[in-house]
């Protein structure tokens, strides 16, 4: 068993929807989009893809930019700023049309990455920017919340099987449970760790909701594009409409 989240992609490629720029506009949407027909259409999906079976999916948080340079509201701001990445070409694509210098590197090396100055900023949740004292090198954060993060709570399916349905029954509620802990963690550690990096001195820009549609509309299509080079274009629209119709449902 395992808990993955973007890296996921790697066996199941149309995991990586899920990290469409600005497809979720928050997190009570992503969850219900998981836990709807979608999130059950795509763990399906990605069990006859991998072997892997998706018990529950859990929260990482939504991702925000961080750097050394400069305050950042919108695209323009990210002009010239070297952003570390993860190994991921769809966060690649995001960065470059945001108008940064997208630089991939492995998580362990980002610290020195950072205070070398061999990249500007990174970007990560809140959670992960405070538990990691990147404000100890990162004076600005921009609270654009590019990517919903989604953990994906998996068991090999062999083993699965293997089960008796008793153990299985333990195994799914046990997961459930995690999955709602894992987002509740998340939302807790998201507040708490907002309010840590302002007492040590993070900068923090929240966009306005124009400044929000520009890197949308910086991002997104590029991405999306560079997608339908990797799926199929129906789990790219079946994303999108299912964060529509739940969207519209809770206005």
């Amino acid at each position: 068993m395992a808990m993955v989240s973007g890296a996921f992609a790697k066996v199941c490629k149309e995991a990586s929807v899920l990290e469409i720029p600005y497809l979720f506009p928050s997190a009570p949407v992503a969850w219900e989009v998981l836990d709807g027909e979608f999130g059950k259409a795509l763990s399906e999906h990605c069990l006859q893809a991998s072997g892997l079976r998706t018990l529950a999916y859990g929260e990482t948080g939504f991702r925000n930019f961080t750097n050394s340079k400069r305050p950042v509201a919108e695209p323009k701001d990210m002009s010239g700023l070297k952003i570390r990445v993860q190994t991921l070409p769809l966060y690649v694509e995001m960065v470059k049309a945001m108008g940064a210098e997208p630089t991939p590197i492995a998580w362990p090396e980002v610290p020195s990455a950072l205070t070398t100055g061999v990249v500007d900023g990174q970007e990560n949740p809140v959670s992960v920017i405070e538990a990691n004292k990147f404000y100890e090198f990162q004076k600005y954060l921009t609270l654009d919340g590019h990517v919903y993060g989604t953990d994906f709570l998996l068991i090999n399916e062999d083993v699965y099987q293997s089960l008796s349905d008793e153990d299985k029954a333990i195994i799914n509620r046990a997961a459930k449970v995690a999955g709602t802990m894992g987002r509740a963690i998340q939302q807790f550690n998201s507040a708490k760790g907002l309010k840590s990096l302002a007492e040590n001195g993070m900068q923090i820009t929240t966009p306005t909701p124009e400044q929000m549609t520009k890197f949308r509309d910086a991002a997104q299509p590029a991405v999306i594009n560079w997608l339908k080079g990797e799926v199929q274009p129906e789990w790219i629209e079946r994303a999108q409409m299912s964060v529509k119709v739940v969207s519209n449902s809770n206005k």
